[in-house]
């Protein structure tokens, strides 16, 4: 009995060890195991931060390319501008070389093409620097235009920029619970005025269509600022709002975005055009927000494209999927008057080709004798 005892004590004393050993094993397993997962987490996390360090020395290096790009184009455009306006000038002057007796009627429209587009030395001096500002985005600088006799005029025409701005984001102009810029759209620029003489002398500061006048003479309400135009002495205060902006939505707050656009008609579309903006949603929210702060050149408004929907660009179809898909967008927009401003360029230099065209007689490279 007492050799059977101790046997079973043994025996117990063996399997408790056995167990004991099993448990420490099992534990120093676990440990390997939650130090490996702590391990892979890390280097995921690394990876990660890496990624997003790159991702954001990327964005920067494009937004630093966007912005070089965004100035040279502001340039060119002005600079093309200027050049348009001059040459249009100069072949509305045209038929008057026709009349002068000197001219051979011989001659051909090769020999008259470098009296046309000869620079103005005698009644265009050029233009002191003029400086601008940057407010909030709005390029600012401004201009002064002096009627020196009875025929001077200023040479543009406007419209209320509340108006404009109101039928832009489909409300309607009477509306008394809607406020807007009080600021003069221009919408046209002669060839004979002062301002389009401004324009030849100032290449750096050239006014288009689109831009905004926010004072005249200091004055800032609409009825001021048109009573002033009526003097022969002005100080123009232009604005030109940012050709391209972006804004931010989620879709965490609003279901919806709240507003349309077309659909792209083909493979080729590089942008959405924006048809509507609706009363409810993100959009509608972001632009109460920025008109109540009183940045209305933030505001989104129908006839602008999308040219950039989070990081996909370039591919209509492809930003609306994005549109549709993600919880958070960023959208980039190209204003309308972007575009109104090209057309009328493409059309500008078609009719002073068709001028030099007509001066021609009918007959390619030769001039009439009327």
């Amino acid at each position: 009995e007492e050799r059977r005892a101790a046997e079973e004590a043994a025996a117990l004393q063996a399997e408790e060890e056995r167990q004991a050993a099993e448990e420490a094993s099992r534990l120093a397993a676990e440990e390997s195991a939650r130090r490996a997962e702590a391990a892979r987490r890390a280097e995921l996390e690394r990876v990660e931060a890496e990624e997003l360090a790159a991702r954001r020395a990327e964005e920067a290096a494009k937004a630093a390319e966007e912005n070089e790009r965004r100035a040279q184009q502001e340039r060119r455009a002005a600079e093309e501008a200027a050049r348009i306006d001059a040459e249009a000038h100069r072949v509305k002057e045209a038929p008057k070389l026709l009349k002068n007796p000197s001219t051979s009627p011989k001659a051909t429209l090769k020999s008259l093409v470098p009296t046309l587009t000869k620079p103005k030395t005698v009644e265009l001096e050029a233009g002191a620097t003029v400086w601008k500002s940057n407010q909030d985005g709005i390029l600012v600088w401004d201009v002064e235009l002096v009627k020196r006799s009875e025929g001077d005029k200023y040479g543009f025409s406007h419209s209320s920029g509340k108006a404009e701005y109101l039928k832009s984001i489909g409300v309607a102009e009477n509306a008394p619970e809607v406020d807007g810029p009080q600021v003069l759209f221009i919408r046209k620029i002669g060839v004979d005025g002062l301002l389009c003489s401004w324009n030849e002398a100032h290449g750096d500061s050239v006014v288009q269509p689109g831009d905004r006048i926010d004072k005249v003479n200091g004055k800032a309400n609409m009825d001021q600022m048109a009573q002033e135009l009526r003097g022969d002495k002005v100080r123009l205060e232009v604005h030109r709002y940012p050709e391209e902006f972006e804004v931010s939505l989620s879709k965490k707050a609003s279901p919806k975005l709240g507003f349309k656009f077309e659909k792209p008609s083909n493979e080729k579309s590089r942008e959405l055009k924006i048809t509507e903006i609706g009363r409810e949603g993100a959009l509608p929210d972001q632009n109460r927000q920025m008109a109540n702060a009183g940045r209305f050149h933030y505001v989104v408004a129908m006839g602008m494209r999308i040219i950039k929907v989070n990081s996909v660009e370039g591919d209509a179809f492809q930003m609306k999927e994005e549109l549709r898909n993600a919880e958070e967008v960023t959208i980039k927009v190209r204003r309308q008057e972007v575009y109104a401003l090209e057309r009328a360029r493409v059309m500008k230099q078609a009719q002073i080709l068709a001028s030099l065209s007509n001066l021609s007689g009918g007959a390619p490279g030769r001039l009439s004798n009327g």
